[in-house]
C-alpha cells in the first residue's frame, strides 16, 4: 500500500480527465496539429487536381451591373460555357428563389425572372449540375426538381463543433458527396468524417466567374476548365458566406472544396481508438506523478517537459503521416495534474520524514543543534571554532546511595522524571545539551547559535532548575530533588569531533574543565548553584536586579595556577 500511495491521487486525476474528456481542448489540439503539419510543406496533403473554384466575386457585379436575383440568364450562360470548355460537373452553391408574389402577370421583372429561371433550369436538366440545399431552404421548385430528377441535389452537411468551428462532414447526401459521385467518387460509407483541411484561404485554384462570362461572350473555350469539377460559389463580401475552420475564416466554397478534396482523395482524418482516450490520460497522470515523486523538482520538471514535447512530436508525426488524430489535451492536462499531485505527495512525504527525524533527533540533541544540522548540513563536517561560551554542569546529590537502595526500574523512572523536568527548562533558555552522563547534564550556552546574553541565560536556567526541584520535593513522592550546578564563562573550541562514521557536537578547552570542577565544588560548599567571577561579570547586565551574588571566596582548582572567585546565586524576591 505504501508503494501505491504516491500513485493513487495521480491515478484518480487521470481517470477524472478521461471521464471529462476535455472535448473543447482536444478540438483546439487538433487545430494546432493542422497548423503544425502545414508549416512543413512536405507534410501538406495533396490537392486533387480536378477541383476548381469558380468565384462570384466583385468583378462579376461590376461586369453584370444588376442585382444578383436577376443574374439567372448570365448564370445559365456561364455554366453552359464551363461544360463547353470540358468541365465534368458544376456545384451550384447558391439558393435562387425569386419572390414573384406581388408582381403583376405582365410585369417585365416577373417575365424576366421566369425566363431566366427556365434558362437556368434547362442547363441543370441538360448537364451534371449539383444544387445545394439547406435544412429549411432550397432553390425554387423549377430549379430544385430539375436537379432532383437527375439526383443532383446535395445538402450542406457541416455540423458545428461545440466551439462553433466546422471540422466535420456528414457525407450521405451531402453537396460535396454528390459532386464526388459525378466523377466516380465512392461513398465513404461513413455517417460522419473529419475533414482533412489542406490549408487556409486561397489554397485551391480559383477562377473568377467574370472570366467565364467573358469567354462565353467571345465563344472562346477555357483549357483550364477541362476535366474539372467546378464549384460555382459566392465570394463577394455582400454574400457574407464564411465559416470558422481550423484555419480561421473560410468561404463556403473553400469549405466545400476541402470536403470534396477529402472525399476524392479518400484521406480523411482518422480518430484514434476510443480506449486511448482513457489509457493515455491515465498513463500520463501516473507517469508524471512518479516523475515528480521520485526525482528532484528540476529534473522532474525537465523530464515532464521532454515527455510533453515527445508526446506532441509523436502525435504530429502520426497526424502528418497517417492522418491519425490521437488525444493530446487529455494526456497533457492529466500529466500536469499528476505532476502536481506527485510533487505534493513528495513534499508531504518529506515533511513527514523531517517531522519524524526532528522528533527522533530531538531526543538526542538540543533544538539549536538540530536546527543547525537541518539548515546547514555542512556543519556536520569535522572541526571546530573558538568561541566565548557559558557552560553549565548539573549533577544529582546522593545518586549512588539511592541506586543501591532502590530497584533499578524505580531508579530509571525517577531519573526520567528528573530529566523530563530539567530538559524543557534548559531548552526554554536556549541551552544546548551536550550530553547526559548518568545523572550528569552538560549544557552549552552561546553555541552553536550565537547568544549575546549566554551567561545570563545559563544563570536563569540554573536558578529555575533548582526552584523546580524544590517545588517537586514539596509535592512529595520518591525522586531526585537535590542537585549541584556549576556555571562558568570562558573560551572553548566548539564543533564536531569524532570520525566520519560517528561524531558528536563537543566543547573542548580548559574553561570547560573548570566549569565541571566548579560544579563539584558546589557540593563541598553546601550550595545548589555556584558560578564563576567571569559568569557574574558577563551576566550582570542582562539579569534582573533581585538576584543576590554571594561570594564564596577565592577557590583553587586543579589545573589553574590562579585562584578563581566563585559565587552562590539566589533570589532576593520572586522568580524573574
Amino acid at each position: 500500500m505504501r508503494i501505491l500511495r504516491p500513485l493513487l491521487v495521480p491515478l484518480l486525476l487521470g481517470a477524472l480527465v478521461a471521464v471529462l474528456g476535455l472535448g473543447g481542448l482536444e478540438l483546439k489540439a487538433l487545430d494546432e496539429l493542422f497548423a503544425l503539419r502545414n508549416s512543413v510543406p512536405a507534410w501538406r496533403p495533396a490537392l486533387d487536381d480536378r477541383i476548381l473554384i469558380v468565384a462570384v466575386d466583385e468583378p462579376c457585379f461590376q461586369r453584370i451591373g444588376k442585382p444578383f436575383i436577376l443574374w439567372q440568364p448570365e448564370l445559365a450562360a456561364g455554366i453552359r460555357e464551363l461544360f463547353e470548355s470540358g468541365a465534368t460537373g458544376v456545384g451550384f452553391d447558391f439558393i435562387l428563389r425569386p419572390e414573384l408574389a406581388g408582381l403583376a402577370e405582365d410585369d417585365p421583372v416577373r417575365r424576366s425572372l421566369q425566363e431566366g429561371e427556365l434558362q437556368l433550369a434547362q442547363v441543370v436538366l441538360q448537364h451534371p449540375v449539383v444544387l445545394i440545399q439547406y435544412r429549411n431552404e432550397r432553390s425554387s421548385d423549377v430549379l430544385h426538381f430539375a436537379a432532383e430528377s437527375r439526383g443532383n441535389v446535395g445538402t450542406a452537411s457541416f455540423p458545428l463543433d461545440s466551439d462553433g468551428v466546422v471540422r466535420r462532414l456528414q457525407p450521405p447526401g451531402s453537396f460535396p458527396a454528390r459532386l464526388a459521385a459525378l466523377v466516380g467518387g465512392t461513398n465513404p460509407g461513413e455517417t460522419e468524417l473529419t475533414i482533412n483541411f489542406p490549408g487556409g484561404p486561397n489554397t485551391f485554384p480559383a477562377l473568377s466567374f467574370a472570366t467565364v462570362l467573358e469567354a462565353a461572350g467571345q465563344h472562346k473555350p477555357m483549357p483550364e476548365v477541362k476535366g474539372k469539377l467546378c464549384l460555382l460559389v459566392p465570394k463577394a463580401d455582400s454574400f457574407l458566406d464564411t465559416s470558422t475552420t481550423p484555419f480561421g475564416l473560410l468561404t463556403g466554397g473553400e469549405m466545400h472544396a476541402a470536403a470534396l478534396n477529402t472525399l476524392l482523395t479518400g484521406k480523411s482524418v482518422q480518430r484514434a481508438p476510443a480506449f486511448l482516450g482513457w489509457l493515455l490520460p491515465l498513463a500520463a497522470a501516473v507517469g508524471s506523478g512518479l516523475l515528480s515523486f521520485r526525482l528532484r523538482p528540476l529534473r522532474a520538471a525537465l523530464a515532464l517537459l521532454a515527455g510533453l514535447l515527445l508526446t506532441w512530436l509523436v502525435a504530429l508525426l502520426l497526424f502528418a503521416g497517417a492522418r491519425l488524430w490521437i488525444p493530446l489535451a487529455g494526456p497533457c492536462v492529466a500529466a500536469l495534474l499528476g505532476f502536481a499531485a506527485g510533487y505534493l505527495e513528495r513534499y508531504l512525504s518529506v515533511e513527514r520524514a523531517q517531522k519524524r527525524l526532528r522528533s527522533l533527533f530531538g531526543r538526542f540533541v538540543s533544538p539549536q543543534v538540530m536546527r543547525e544540522i537541518l539548515s546547514r548540513p555542512q556543519s556536520l563536517a569535522m572541526g571546530g571554532s573558538r568561541k566565548r561560551i557559558t557552560l553549565l554542569f548539573s549533577d544529582l546529590n546522593n545518586f549512588t546511595p539511592t541506586c543501591e537502595r532502590l530497584p533499578p526500574e524505580e531508579v530509571i523512572g525517577m531519573l526520567n522524571r528528573y530529566f523530563n523536568e530539567m530538559v524543557p527548562i534548559i531548552f526554554r533558555h536556549g541551552g544546548t545539551i551536550k550530553q547526559f552522563v548518568g545523572d550528569e547534564i552538560m549544557v552549552i550556552f552561546g553555541a552553536p547559535e550565537p547568544q549575546e546574553d549566554h551567561a545570563a541565560r545559563a544563570v536563569q536556567a540554573g536558578l529555575e532548575m533548582v526552584e523546580r526541584l524544590e517545588a517537586m520535593a514539596r509535592e512529595g513522592g520518591e525522586g531526585f530533588y537535590q542537585v549541584k550546578i556549576g556555571i562558568h564563562t570562558g573560551e572553548a573550541v566548539v564543533g564536531n569531533v569524532g570520525t566520519e562514521q560517528r561524531s558528536e557536537y563537543a566543547a573542548v578547552g580548559d574553561d570547560v574543565n573548570l566549569a565541571a570542577r566548579i560544579e563539584g565544588r558546589a557540593k563541598e560548599l553546601g550550595v545548589a548553584l555556584l558560578a564563576s567571577e567571569d559568569t557574574r561579570a558577563e551576566a550582570a547586565a542582562h539579569l534582573p536586579g533581585h538576584l543576590e551574588w554571594v561570594s564564596m571566596g577565592p577557590q583553587r582548582f586543579k589545573g589553574k595556577t590562579e585562584e578563581v572567585t566563585v559565587y552562590q546565586i539566589r533570589r532576593t524576591g520572586g522568580p524573574g
